[in-house]
């Protein structure tokens, strides 16, 4: 049972004459308030070093800092890291990137220098190759759960030699386009997350300008989803395949903490790779 108490008011009627003779007067600014538009003012947000385990590099330690704007609309961001033994030029990977957030459809732009070097016991030789180049992306928001995205990325690609085409020159001009949909409404606690979906769908085209075999098509699915048993335990199930074609197909890792857990490091790896994976986490 619920007791209701009606506290007295007065009648609209009565409160709309006050205000029309000005007994209220509204709140005023202060005299040397001086109305003006927004001026976009990066300032710098953090600075974090930075430690990649990574199979293309295969390890890189490096820094990196990001500027913002007051409201977040605008953010830019510059990462420096090195993937050598010794610090080198010819072996660091530089990244500057920008993103506008400020309208529905958000537009991002950057220029890169990847330098890679994949050391697997499948391959002969040791592959290595520096890729440097620009990218343009969009993306736009159906909801707070669901987006689309596309970019378009143009690199100089270097190599010692083709691996896939003998004979051919060890570096081209690669154009590659990239379309994806995304979808994520988990909820999380400081273990991770507790409850609901996430997957991530992404086709990709590369194609050689000069026509020397480094052609390639990707496509990629990761989903997961998580289901909350009591208080700090949850079942997470995942599931991950990836496929890549063509001449220049690209390599994908198995294996360490982040996907196939009780293995080493990138222990299995191919064009073609399958994940099942159901975790019982608390």
């Amino acid at each position: 049972r619920f007791d209701l108490d009606r506290l007295p008011t007065r009648a609209p009627s009565v409160a709309l004459a006050e205000l029309r003779n000005d007994a209220v007067e509204p709140p005023r600014r202060g005299d040397d308030a001086v109305a003006r538009d927004y001026d976009v003012d990066l300032g710098l947000d953090f600075v974090q070093g930075v430690a990649v385990v990574d199979p293309d590099l295969p390890v890189s330690s490096g820094a990196s800092l990001g500027f913002t704007d007051l409201l977040g609309d605008h953010q830019l961001l510059a990462s420096v890291t090195t993937s050598g033994e010794d610090f080198a030029f010819e072996d660091l990977n530089l990244l500057l990137s920008y993103s506008n957030f400020s309208r529905r459809w958000n537009r991002h732009v950057g220029v890169f220098r990847i330098n890679t070097l994949q050391q697997l016991s499948s391959f002969i030789n040791t592959r290595q190759e520096r890729r440097t180049g620009a990218f343009v992306g969009v993306t736009y928001p159906f909801s707070i759960f669901d987006r689309a995205e596309f970019s378009v990325v143009g690199r100089y690609l270097e190599r010692a030699e083709s691996f896939q085409v003998p004979g051919q020159p060890g570096d081209s001009w690669l154009i590659s386009l990239f379309a994806s949909y995304v979808h994520d409404n988990s909820l999380w606690s400081w273990q991770g997350p507790m409850r609901g979906t996430r997957y991530n769908l992404t086709v990709g085209e590369t194609v050689d300008v000069l026509g020397r075999g480094f052609d390639r098509q990707t496509a990629q699915l990761d989903y997961r989803r998580y289901f909350k048993l009591w208080r700090s335990t949850a079942v997470a199930i995942r599931w991950n395949q990836r496929h890549s074609f063509g001449n220049d197909s690209a390599v994908f890792y198995l294996g360490g903490p982040n996907d196939l857990r009780g293995y080493d490091w990138f222990e299995f790896f191919g064009d073609r790779i399958y994940l099942a994976n159901v975790e019982l986490r608390f």
